[in-house]
């Protein structure tokens, strides 16, 4: 039997019963050192003192320099060894290449087997670690027990250097000289161990471990100073290799949990302190009333050795060997969970490489590819697969909801609940939806089933217009969240937030909440999602003419090239659409934008993506004025037939505002009917308060009126007001001049009129809003001509600034042309400007109120000129 002593903490139990400083055993610790300077470590029998290795066949026979760099990395076992190190003590200073360093490392773990890369570690751009356990040394020990000290011990019974097992002390050998002390040894350790017992949940082979399973993921969190963030990889690559071997996932938590709420174990690594490169740090893994605890006092290369141990103690038995491209498979998972999509397709490719039969490696890059907007890629990967006979369910489940999200069409037979939620979702199928979530609330459920089902409750509430409800939702998922330390989900309520401010008109907030979110996701790391939200908050923002703009345009091009350099297809063309209306003062560069986005959407997009796309650019053409081109695409799109309700309402919504500028009104009420007919929520979109004023021209009072109340009931603010509401304002004023009682109609518009006039800093959107409303006023009786000019020099100012637009300066051309016209200037000019031949309403309409031949209008008659 060995002499030990004990440590708790930094206080020493010496063996004689004394207990002195541990700084006072430092000397002894160095001058007992040679005396165990022997261990075993895979096939080998390592004597540091004689520097001598021992194979015990032929497996670990090492080439000489292997040799040496092995003894070296013992010499600083569980301590990180630089290549200079390496080059100075094995090469003796000689310059060599990297590759020979790499070629010793590879023998030597490849005679370790398959534990070779988690003893000995690899520091990108430091250098190695060799983590060896305490059981891997041979305490030298006195007289007849000499001989003893050959023999190895158990890995599984012996204790981690530097560890401390479910609140227990630590244990370390140092051979101290007198053997009379092995009774206090033993008295120490049965003290110790009884204390252990009573303070934490101890933990033994015997006990029930711990399962992962495909449908209960193990949740993670590391927590670490700043200065500690590499260690996180290694960290989490022990565990995500743990999962993977046992045909489970990892979720990555931000922070400490207070509550574990979900069905898989959670296990948490807090790194509390580091002091002269040694860590405290406690490390627990929970599942229901079963905790284990362990904490770890030691260099930092230690800790992810400690957690191998713990891990293969605890959790059941591995179902999975790890082979080559599994190694690369894990790498590609860890750099995904730590936002490195590049890393993680790289990865995921180099295992497919290794195993083209790989299921895992094809679906995890599918997934990243999804979240970059590279859906063809993803499709292209997961053709075929379903087919397999050897796929397991959790495998098919995962295909399907990558199907159900970017092909739905190729859904075939039954498919998992997750993937039946999101196909409902899609096909608008919200009230079952909702009673289906009902059903399974309060089950146990993964932390990855319950976000999913979560988020899909709160768009079906926000699709239904139940914005309490949706409310409410939001604040019970924040709650379980933050009890979890899930900051990325947090992070995320933000944008549901934000929908919830669109739907109730507060615009100005839905950007400080989508800003809010990209914020939270930058600081957590999560750079593709940070993009999303941060171009969303862009292009939610109303335009200032000005200097303003050219700082946006810059913005927006740094996006455009960090969405490159990430490969993000999605915030890429989400970039590029924000510069389009930057940039319609500049037909060739708006133009060239438009071909980039046609390119990138044919290239990673599915044909119903490539519509999708199609429509924002449609969108774009008809704020450029160029109304037969949207209403020409619309029709081929409407031609090539479409099922999705979204892509719908996209070619009614662009056809009835097209056809209503283009005074076609008979065209543009058909569309809203069409809108009617098929159950479309108007009220839900942008376009509900300009459909109460096509209504109002078409000569149908009856239907003006209750699209005018559903407009009024919307409460806006500053700038949903100018997108949005003032088009209410026209169709009540316009309504009453056609029903005889004009005089009433300037009161109507005079508030807002005065508001926009005295407003600082208008922005597009608003000054636009004010040409409307002004040039609408000219011709009601009693508008003051003076505050229509003051209209006039406001908006004229602006209309010459960067960033302007062509529906400003059009705005600004028929106010001057209708106040001109209105003073018997006997020249005015045309009526509309060369480029907006197309606006055919505003040009009618300006006629009209010059000419006084408003009223003579015959209502209930539509019209189409």
């Amino acid at each position: 039997m060995g002499n030990r002593v004990i440590y708790f903490g930094c206080r020493i139990i010496a063996l004689d019963g004394f207990t002195i400083p541990w700084s006072n055993v430092a000397n002894t610790l160095a001058d007992d050192s040679m005396q165990s300077q022997r261990l075993n470590l895979g096939p080998w029998r390592i004597d540091l003192a004689r520097e001598t290795v021992i194979a015990d066949d032929d497996h670990g026979k090492l080439h000489p320099r292997a040799e040496s760099l092995l003894l070296l990395l013992c010499r600083h076992a569980n301590e990180l060894v630089t290549r200079e190190q390496i080059h100075e003590n094995v090469w003796s200073g000689r310059i060599v290449e990297d590759a020979a360093i790499s070629n010793s490392i590879w023998q030597i773990r490849k005679a370790l087997g398959d534990q070779g890369r988690h003893v000995l570690q690899t520091w990108p751009k430091r250098g190695y670690l060799l983590a060896i356990p305490e059981s891997a040394w041979v305490t030298i020990l006195d007289g007849a027990d000499a001989a003893a000290a050959e023999e190895p011990r158990s890995g599984d019974d012996a204790p981690t250097p530097h560890d401390e097992d479910s609140g227990a002390a630590i244990v370390a050998r140092v051979p101290p000289p007198r053997r009379r002390l092995f009774v206090s040894v033993a008295v120490v350790a049965l003290i110790l161990a009884l204390s252990a017992a009573v303070a934490w949940k101890t933990y033994s082979d015997k006990e029930a471990r711990i399962a992962l399973r495909p449908d209960a993921e193990m949740t993670v969190a590391v927590i670490a100073p700043e200065t500690l963030e590499w260690l996180r990889s290694a960290v989490l690559r022990v565990a995500v290799e743990h999962a993977y071997l046992r045909d489970s996932e990892v979720v990555v938590f931000q922070k400490l949990q207070r509550r574990n709420p979900f069905a898989g174990p959670h296990l948490q690594v807090w790194i509390k302190s580091e002091r002269a490169g040694q860590l405290e740090a406690e490390i627990s893994l929970a599942q229901g009333r079963t905790t284990i605890r362990k904490r770890f006092h030691g260099p930092a290369g230690g800790l992810a050795a400690t957690l191998e141990t713990l891990l293969t103690r605890a959790l059941t038995k591995s179902v999975k060997r790890p082979t080559p491209a599994s190694d690369a498979f894990v790498s590609g998972l860890v750099a995904e969970l730590q936002f490195d999509n590049p890393t993680a397709l790289a990865e995921f490719g180099r295992a497919i490489a290794r195993d083209p039969g790989m299921p895992d490696a094809k679906i995890a890059m599918a997934r990243v590819y999804l979240e970059q907007g590279r859906w063809k890629d993803a499709l292209n990967l997961t053709d075929g697969l379903t087919a397999d006979p050897a796929l397991k369910p959790h495998q098919r489940c995962m295909i399907s909801v990558l199907l159900a999200d970017a092909a739905p069409e190729k859904l075939g037979g039954e498919v998992c609940p997750r993937a039946a939620s999101l196909v409902k979702l899609n096909r608008l199928e919200l009230r079952d939806l909702i009673r289906e979530l009902r059903r399974t609330r309060g089950l146990p459920k993964s932390a990855t089933q319950w976000q999913a089902e979560s988020t899909l409750g709160v768009i079906a509430h926000l699709r239904l217009q139940e914005l309490a409800l949706a409310e409410t939702d939001i604040a019970e998922i924040e709650r379980i969240a933050r009890d979890a330390g899930w900051e990325h989900v947090v992070a995320e309520l933000d944008s549901g937030r934000s929908m919830v401010a669109i739907y109730q008109g507060r615009a100005e907030d839905s950007i400080r909440l989508q800003s809010s979110a990209a914020d939270r996701m930058a600081a957590i790391g999560d750079i593709d999602s940070a993009l999303y939200h941060r171009i969303w908050a862009i292009r939610s923002m109303q335009i200032a003419p000005g200097p303003a703009v050219d700082a946006r345009r810059k913005e927006l091009q740094t996006i455009v090239e960090n969405a490159k350099a990430i490969g993000n297809v999605d915030s890429e063309l989400g970039a590029l659409d924000a510069l389009m209306r930057l940039e319609r003062d500049r037909p060739d560069v708006w133009q060239r934008l438009a071909v980039r986005i046609r390119a990138l959407s044919a290239d990673a997009h599915t044909a119903e993506m490539r519509a999708n796309d199609l429509y924002k650019l449609l969108d774009e053409t008809r704020a450029m004025r160029r109304y037969r081109e949207v209403l020409s695409a619309v029709a081929s799109l409407e031609q090539q037939g479409t099922t999705q309700t979204q892509d719908q309402i996209w070619n009614l919504t662009l056809k009835a505002e097209s056809h209503f500028a283009r005074d076609e009104l008979v065209a543009a009420v058909d569309a809203v009917t069409a809108m009617e007919k098929e159950n479309f929520d108007i009220a839900d979109t942008s376009s509900l308060c300009l459909f109460s004023w096509l209504f109002v021209e078409a000569r149908m009072p009856d239907r003006a009126r209750a699209f005018i109340r559903q407009c009024q009931a919307k409460t806006y603010d500053r700038q949903a007001q100018a997108s949005r509401g003032d088009f209410g304002l026209i169709a009540i004023a316009r309504q009453l001049m056609l029903e005889g009682d004009a005089a009433k109609a300037w009161s109507v518009l005079k508030p807002r009129i005065d508001a926009l006039i005295a407003t600082h800093e208008l922005t597009r959107q608003e000054a636009e809003s004010l040409t409307a409303l002004a040039r609408h006023a000219v011709s009601m009786p009693g508008a003051d001509h003076r505050s229509l000019q003051r209209a006039l020099a406001a908006t004229e100012a602006i209309s010459r600034l960067d960033g302007a637009g062509p529906g400003l300066r059009l705005g600004v051309h028929l106010l001057r042309w209708r106040l001109c016209a209105t003073s018997l200037t006997s020249d005015c000019g045309p009526v509309v400007p060369p480029w907006a031949q197309e606006d055919l309403l505003e040009a009618r309409l300006a006629r009209e109120g010059v000419n006084g031949t408003t009223a003579s209008r015959q209502p209930g008659t539509p019209t189409s000129i």
